[in-house]
C-alpha cells in the first residue's frame, strides 16, 4: 500500500495588478511557505480573504500547495 505524508503546506495568493501595454492582465503571486501542517482548507481560505483586505488589487485565486512524500508500506 502507498501512503502519502504531507511534508509542507504553502498558501499561494494571486491578484490582478493591472494591464500591460498590450491590454493583458498582469497577475502577481505571493507564496507563503511553512504553513502549519494542521491548517485546514478553510483556515487557508480565511487567510487569503484577510490578505485580500490588505492588497488593493482584485484577487484572482487563493491556492493550497502541498509537498508530499509517498512511501510504500508492506
Amino acid at each position: 500500500m502507498i501512503t502519502k505524508t504531507v511534508d509542507q503546506i504553502a498558501l499561494k495568493f494571486s491578484y490582478k495588478r493591472g494591464k500591460d501595454g498590450n491590454g493583458k492582465d498582469i497577475i502577481k503571486c505571493q507564496r507563503f511557505n511553512n504553513i502549519n501542517l494542521n491548517a485546514t482548507d478553510e483556515n487557508l481560505y480565511n487567510l487569503g480573504e484577510a490578505l485580500s483586505n490588505i492588497v488593493k488589487y482584485p484577487v484572482v485565486s487563493i491556492e493550497r500547495e502541498e509537498d508530499s512524500i509517498l512511501s510504500k508500506t508492506e
